[in-house]
């Protein structure tokens, strides 16, 4: 009888240390699952993307003279531009996936107000700053609420200017108004980035595009220059040429759609 008493009494012990055992092994196996969410969510935490830079520009895609309209082919001697493949241009600018856009004037053929929206729709809500050009109307204000203004990201400032401030404007300028804004606009430490339509050059002829002197309308603008300016970005004559002056990168470009392809720069900061 005591015998029995005494295998049942192990009996109940083994079954006690089994059961035991195995809550032990799930509160220590669930205290190490809480450990590693703990470490994960704190390793989340450390790489979430709001502790980097918000704004920093590493690239920004670079387009000019969109010219949107219903036509065709538009032809101005051997420069032929496709204006109603604007939409499919614009998508794949759109498709490269850097931190900014920027498109520097003319960006509808004649101001029509239906491709400015039809513009703003394709853009959404992506970083995308809008220069004014001769061939924009004053329906402009559908892109931008401004003809000339700044924009700031961490590490770099965007000047805005407005050269084409009267419609048709073949050779631009800049009045007192807009040059006192841009001194202003200099006054910081980040990197600069100037985008206006018209380059601040002499235009020769289709033979002789591009020479380094400057246009006189734009002596004032020369002399407000600071060292932080790395691009001075322009369109309007349809040609991919530039020239560094002064550490400054002057550049202009073709027009988006020219030659029926889809045309942009890929501008890469440090």
């Amino acid at each position: 009888m005591e015998q029995k008493l005494n295998k049942k009494i192990f009996s109940t012990i083994a079954i006690i240390v089994f059961l035991a055992a195995i809550g032990l092994i799930f509160f220590v196996g669930k205290a190490k699952k809480q450990n590693r969410t703990e470490e994960s969510q704190a390793a989340f935490a450390e790489e979430r993307p709001e502790d980097h830079p918000k704004n920093a520009i590493s690239k920004i895609a670079w387009i000019t003279d969109i010219h949107a309209d219903k036509k065709n082919k538009r032809e101005e001697g051997d420069n032929i531009i496709y204006p109603n493949k604007y939409k499919e241009c614009l998508e794949q600018v759109l498709g490269l996936g850097t931190d900014l856009v920027i498109a520097t004037g003319d960006n509808t053929n004649n101001g029509g107000a239906e491709y400015y929206n039809d513009m703003k729709a394709i853009v959404g809500g992506r970083k995308f700053l809008w220069v004014k050009g001769n061939h924009d109307s004053d329906d402009f204000k559908i892109l931008s609420d401004k003809n000339y203004y700044s924009s700031d990201y961490d590490n770099l400032r965007v000047i805005v200017l407005d050269t084409a401030e009267q419609f048709g404007s073949s050779t631009g300028y800049l009045d007192d108004a807009q040059l006192n804004f841009l001194r202003d606009s200099l006054g910081t430490d980040k990197q600069v980035v100037i985008a206006m339509h018209h380059p601040p050059f002499f235009y020769n002829s289709r033979e002789d595009i591009y020479t380094r002197d400057k246009e006189p309308l734009f002596e004032n603008f020369f002399n407000a220059l600071t060292p932080n300016v790395k691009y001075v970005l322009t369109g309007h004559w349809h040609y991919d040429i530039g020239a560094e002056i002064g550490g400054v990168q002057f550049l202009t470009a073709n027009a988006l759609t020219q030659d029926g392809e889809c045309n942009y720069k890929i501008i890469g900061l440090q």
